[in-house]
């Protein structure tokens, strides 16, 4: 949910140029990335947003239980 409501301003881009978003869904950290692609094909970051999860704590075999 709140990777949607960051991704939200960026949706209906006015500009001729384009936006592309990276989620990286890892065991510890979910990193999200929304840049704008330039027409000369450079990248400008938007947004760059990370939090940890910690849901590989106390291994892989064990399933954490919520805080």
């Amino acid at each position: 949910m709140w990777l949607s409501k960051l991704a939200e301003p960026y949706r209906n881009n006015k500009m001729n140029n384009k936006v592309n978003a990276v989620i990286d869904l890892g065991s510890n950290t979910f990193h999200l990335l929304i840049v704008n692609v330039t027409e000369q094909g450079s990248f400008e970051t938007l947004l760059r947003k990370r939090v940890f999860t910690g849901l590989s704590d106390g291994g892989v075999d064990v399933i954490k239980k919520e805080k």
